[in-house]
């Protein structure tokens, strides 16, 4: 047999104070709405008399529409485009970490997949009712539309741009000269030889196995790279990258010439110093009239810093020399982890927080003995939030210490 549903009556003391609490619940809406109502009309300056708020009670409905709008947009676009870069960045690991056509195709889809919705914001972004949008929304909006819409618009060309990409990282990652690869080899070499002809080998050794197959693509790249921006409304990349000071491409091309004006008199004694040091080393038939110092005797592949040549270039050779760090890690046995634990204590001790568990499980911090990687230094923020990796074939010595 069903159950028949039945209602309780209540005594009639109850019933009276329901019947009391209806006009009270009634009122107290009726007063929220009120008050919601004159918020929004004194946001536009409309407390004035009861007709002024009769005149402008249409126009408050847009008004909200239209914040709710951006609100609702700035929330899809986090939350969306946060779900594709983290999808984008660890293609991106697992293919710099293993160099195989099979990551790199997993790579390069997912970098065009997240390409192509961050391109789809941008253009909803264009069209977006900023009339009432805070300064943190308008904010938002115009970085939404600087990152993401100089993108290629055709997929065909944003594929080829992100397997152009891809290559050039495995031949970076890959090549070898004499054997020899770029880390921890070659650079090692750079680092501590003070042969000028081993330098010499070696600096021109490793260009020749990778320009020439890199020179093609690189062209390439850029051809795409500049599209991109130029579909995004920029004269080009470079004005692009610039525009991520959100300040005027020229202003801030002043300021660094201001800053290159300042420091050109020191650099220039600086430099004249070094090269009649390294002439005494090497001999001043490697030194042109050109004035110029050979890149390969500065100590590093690139010639971008100056320090393991220190003990050439030293000043006060009666001064008691520096002390040796390369030196002491190895002498002390340090290891790739020690070596990173030692750097996260230094940002602990000054307030920052530790490093999740994960760094430690996912980071690669040593050289794979079984496949190419690319073993350039880089620092990974996969999500955007705890899953922050390093990719680094660490070495104990003092430059890898300082990186």
């Amino acid at each position: 047999m069903a159950k028949t549903k039945t209602t309780e009556k209540l005594p009639l003391p109850e019933q009276q104070r329901q019947r009391k609490r209806t006009p009270l619940l009634v009122a107290l809406v009726a007063t929220a709405l009120i008050a919601v109502f004159l918020i929004a009309t004194a946001r536009l300056g409309c407390l004035t008399t009861p007709f002024a708020l009769m005149r402008h009670q249409w126009s408050i409905m847009p008004t909200m529409a239209s914040l709710l709008t951006v609100d609702a947009f700035l929330a899809a676009a986090e939350l969306d485009l946060t779900a594709a870069q983290t999808a984008a960045n660890a293609a991106g690991w697992r293919y710099a970490t293993d160099l195989t056509p099979a990551n790199l195709k997993r790579s390069s889809a997912a970098a065009v997949a997240a390409d192509a919705l961050g391109r789809s914001f941008a253009e909803r972004a264009r069209d977006l009712d900023l009339t009432n949008a805070s300064p943190s929304q308008r904010r938002q909006i115009q970085l939404i539309i600087d990152n993401y819409g100089a993108s290629l618009a055709d997929p065909a060309d944003a594929a080829e741009f992100a397997d152009v990409v891809g290559k050039m990282q495995a031949i970076y990652g890959s090549a070898k000269w004499d054997g020899k690869p770029l880390d921890p080899t070659l650079t090692d070499v750079l680092a501590n030889s003070r042969d000028y002809q081993e330098l010499s080998d070696a600096f021109i050794g490793w260009r020749n196995a990778t320009g020439p197959e890199m020179r093609p693509l690189f062209k390439r790249y850029m051809e795409l790279a500049n599209k991109a921006a130029r579909d995004g409304g920029f004269a080009d990349m470079a004005d692009q990258w610039l525009s991520g000071y959100e300040i005027p491409a020229r202003e801030m091309q002043d300021i660094v010439e201001d800053l290159w004006d300042g420091i050109l008199p020191h650099y220039m004694e600086l430099h004249c110093y070094v090269r009649r040091k390294l002439a005494k080393r090497y001999g001043k038939q490697h030194f042109g009239k050109d004035k110029l110092i050979p890149a390969h005797l500065l100590g590093n592949m690139w010639a971008q810093q100056w320090s393991n040549i220190g003990d050439l270039v030293m000043p006060f050779p009666d001064a008691p020399p520096p002390p040796d760090i390369t030196r002491a890690l190895r002498d002390q046995g340090y290891t790739a982890q020690r070596m990173h634990s030692l750097a996260e204590s230094f940002y602990v001790g000054i307030g920052f927080g530790p490093l999740p568990t994960t760094f430690w499980d996912r980071s690669m911090l040593t050289k794979p003995a079984d496949r190419d990687v690319v073993c350039h230094a880089s620092a990974w923020d996969i999500d955007g939030d705890q899953d922050v990796r390093i990719k680094m074939c660490t070495e104990p010595t003092a430059d890898h210490l300082q990186t």
